[in-house]
């Protein structure tokens, strides 16, 4: 039996989902060649991008060339997102320098609980991974 000839036959419901099936299938087909494009072309801006940002002298010179060379904005929101953040809010805050910790400088098998001691690391906590003072 042909695909045709079973179209035929079909009552209108067959029909009707059978063209519903063919229209979302090119439909689908359509997203996905668009997709593709879509990203072979940021892979190719974002390399770029990287490149100019590398290059430039400064900040507000890499913003420059930036804007130029990243169509589709993938990586100029990451350039302006090293702006100081305004005064007032919690990422203003950060840590400061004098409040800074640093994680212990024992190797890896000394600073499980209970052998702080024997690592020479003072601030190590007694139930488990945690920062030197």
């Amino acid at each position: 039996m042909d695909i045709l000839q079973l179209l035929r036959q079909g009552d209108a419901v067959t029909q009707a989902v059978a063209v519903l099936l063919l229209a979302m299938s090119v439909g689908s087909w359509v997203v996905i060649l668009w997709k593709a494009r879509l990203v072979r072309r940021a892979e190719a801006d974002v390399a770029a991008a990287t490149a100019a940002f590398w290059q430039a002298a400064d900040l507000p010179q890499a913003r420059g060339r930036l804007a130029s060379i990243d169509r589709d904005g993938l990586v100029l929101p990451l350039v302006e997102a090293t702006d100081t953040p305004a005064p007032g809010v919690l990422a203003a805050a950060g840590l400061r320098p004098g409040r800074a910790r640093r994680p212990c400088r024992t190797d890896r098998w000394s600073a499980w609980p209970g052998s702080a001691r024997r690592a020479g690391c003072p601030g190590h906590s007694r139930r488990g991974w945690s920062s030197c003072g």
